[in-house]
């Protein structure tokens, strides 16, 4: 509750997983709920082996420091992550982000996914697309108004950043399309993941004044390595395509 909402960056918050109130995991999550990593540094430490790092990652935790360290790695490490958040800030104000859903747009995406894309190459590791479109999306704008739209629109990449928990670039594409990245994640943890964000929508309730209504999603999948971005993308486009054709709501993917 000290932390003010208005100030950005964020100063860096660090935190070990042994505290009195709550663990350094659960107090990162819920700083999660509130603040997106280009926001707030998590910096978590901790003197446990094993996978502590990793879980404490994808809670998500900016970095982790393995005690016992030196005055110099600590230093480092948080003036790392401090240049980190000013770099988030200033991708922010070059036009990278979507004016109206604050993710990133169409630009961006392309241009550090093909960053990406070369390393997952080298490495022979496997990248994921996911294509999402909003369904009957014209139905809300002719039935509410465009306002209205504007906030469905606001709610889709407020329950994307909520499920997704900044583990992937989010753009939007444009209209009522968006597209991810993920890396590291296998097919069947790629399903799992993309159907429980479906589900997500279905269950969501958007409540606007006296107006109350809720929209479901269509997604498409592909998880490989193709040679260009577009063409994993264009894959991904026409299992989006398939699931609208199937009655929407679904999600189809392909490897």
């Amino acid at each position: 509750d000290m932390i003010e909402t208005n100030t950005k960056p964020l100063s860096p918050i660090i935190t070990d997983n042994n505290m009195e109130i709550m663990t350094g995991m659960e107090l990162t999550t819920k700083l999660r709920e509130k603040y997106s990593k280009d926001q707030l540094a998590i910096i978590a430490i901790s003197g446990s082996g094993g996978s502590i790092a990793t879980k404490f990652l994808r809670h998500g935790a900016n970095d982790f420091i393995h005690k016992p360290f030196t005055y110099e790695e600590f230093s480092s490490r948080i003036n790392l992550n401090l240049e980190l958040i000013d770099l988030f800030k200033k991708i922010r104000e070059s036009g990278y982000v979507d004016f109206l859903t604050d993710l990133y747009n169409r630009r961006y995406f392309f241009e550090r996914s093909a960053d990406i894309l070369t390393k997952a190459k080298q490495q022979n590791r496997n990248l994921s697309i996911a294509m999402i479109d909003i369904d009957h999306f014209k139905k809300i704008n002719d039935k509410y108004g465009h306002d209205i739209g504007d906030i469905a629109l606001k709610e889709m990449a407020a329950v994307l950043k909520r499920v997704l928990k900044d583990s992937s670039i989010i753009a939007r594409f444009g209209g009522e399309e968006f597209c991810i990245l993920l890396e590291d994640i296998d097919f069947r943890d790629l399903q799992k993941l993309m159907e429980n964000l479906r589900q997500e929508f279905e269950k969501n309730i958007i409540k606007v004044g006296d107006i109350e209504f809720s929209y479901t999603v269509s997604i498409g999948l592909y998880h490989g390595l193709l040679d260009y971005i577009e063409d994993m993308i264009k894959v991904a486009d026409e299992c989006l395509y398939k699931a609208k054709n199937n009655g929407r709501n679904k999600v189809v993917a392909k490897q």
